[in-house]
């Protein structure tokens, strides 16, 4: 089974919004060749992912541990399950990297939806997408970016910044530690947005 072995990374459990995992990459990928970018919703209540990834992608890092090309992996969930319809999601149509300075979503993107489109949430952004057929992500192998610690995937925190663990991880911080990749994002500026209905 081949492991990912690339650091730093974000690990980020995908939310398809009630499609297919097949049918949600696609319409991503349709969008990088559309648009040149694509806006991917992630699902988390923890309000600060926006700052950690824009202190990850830029003036956070110093430059000696920041490659050009930075990257994000997204995993299912332990307990994924598909929705069978989209009914009840909203639709964003504007983002903002600041909250106070607003831009239209280009018209030409397939529907960026969620279950609760408000300032507050937020998408990362690519302007490359490939779905890897046998790659998978050892948890364990991977440690908080800034807390370095053992990387905790919880309902609150979905999106994590991470790097090689450097033997700070433990084997009873996860149960499910192998998870299959089902996408790869290139990061592009500004990296990730607030989004708004």
């Amino acid at each position: 089974m081949p492991y990912l072995n690339i650091s730093p990374i974000v690990i980020s459990v995908a939310s398809t919004e009630g499609e297919t995992i097949e049918d949600f990459i696609k319409k991503r990928i349709e969008d990088v060749a559309t648009v040149g970018k694509t806006f991917w919703h992630i699902h988390s209540q923890n309000e600060e992912v926006p700052i950690y990834i824009h202190r990850f992608c830029s003036i956070g890092i110093p430059k000696h541990e920041l490659s050009s090309i930075l990257y994000c992996y997204f995993i299912l969930g332990s307990e994924h399950k598909i929705k069978p319809t989209t009914h009840g999601f909203e639709v964003a149509t504007r983002y903002s990297s600041n909250l106070i300075d607003w831009n239209p979503l280009p018209p030409e993107l397939n529907d960026v939806r969620g279950r609760s489109i408000k300032p507050g949430a937020y998408a990362l952004v690519f302007d490359q997408i490939i779905k890897p057929e046998h790659e998978y992500l050892d948890l364990w192998d991977y440690a908080d970016f800034f807390k370095n610690e053992p990387v905790k995937i919880t309902k609150s925190h979905t999106t994590i910044c991470a790097k090689k663990s450097d033997g700070v991880q433990t084997f009873a911080t996860m149960k499910l530690n192998d998870r299959k990749i089902i996408a790869r994002g290139r990061l592009v500026s500004p990296y990730c947005v607030y989004l708004d209905k």
